[in-house]
């Protein structure tokens, strides 16, 4: 039984909430403040927490749940491995390409294109600034410049295209997609999109090179046990 209309009304007009609304509670406790950024804010155990349980595609699917943020950082490396085998820095690069999203939250392109990037870049640009300060071991190459930027994204839309094609397999809309000059057999697409979709994906492991930690994920996309993941 609620409460009367008169008696919420009378609780409402005593109620001040008072609060800064930039600022935001991170798994560790602490609070940040978006409109003031630093590097102290930045914290690999946030990241982890955050990213493990962030849904891409804000959970939309149809056949397939989507990866985690997290997941698909891991798809993303596996593929510049394949792409651009050797090279240190882009795969570092890709590595650190989502940890904003951490703080940010994981915005999907159409609000982006909503927002204006010239406004969205005002709240994401400083949060990538000092997760590269924090994390970013070389001091001569900027990891925001053009050509690493290229390379990032041809991973990031290869990933979006294996992703795509597993979450639904009714195909409507592919014109939709960025195109992608890199051929994968969809069965190829699936074996990759299946080697990373139960993986709890230990993202400081992951920028060093090291064993991915396995186990299954508390957001997993099935019911199966741990899985033998790849290593970097």
């Amino acid at each position: 039984m609620g409460l009367p209309a008169l008696s919420i009304q009378k609780m409402a007009k005593g109620f001040v909430v008072t609060r800064n609304k930039q600022e935001k509670r991170v798994s560790s406790g602490k609070y940040i403040d978006l409109a003031n950024f630093t590097v102290e804010d930045v914290d690999i155990d946030d990241i982890n927490r955050s990213l493990n349980m962030q849904r891409r595609f804000t959970g939309h699917y149809k056949d397939v749940p989507p990866l985690t943020v997290a997941q698909h950082t891991l798809l993303c490396t596996i593929l510049s491995e394949m792409l651009f085998p050797g090279d240190e820095v882009i795969r570092k690069a890709v590595v650190l390409h989502d940890w904003e999203e951490t703080f940010t939250g994981d915005i999907i392109t159409p609000i982006k294109f909503l927002i204006g990037p010239e406004v969205l870049e005002t709240v994401v640009k400083p949060v990538k600034k000092a997760i590269y300060q924090k994390f970013w071991p070389y001091l001569d190459i900027d990891p925001m410049s053009d050509a690493i930027h290229k390379a990032v994204k041809i991973c990031d839309y290869l990933s979006l295209d294996i992703e795509r094609r597993v979450m639904w397999k009714d195909q409507t809309g592919k014109d939709k997609w960025p195109q992608v000059d890199f051929k994968l057999s969809l069965l190829d697409k699936q074996a990759l999109f299946n080697e990373v979709a139960n993986a709890y994906v230990d993202l400081g492991l992951l920028l060093e090179g090291n064993a991915i930690k396995t186990g299954q994920n508390n957001s997993s996309n099935s019911d199966s046990g741990s899985l033998s993941l790849f290593v970097g």
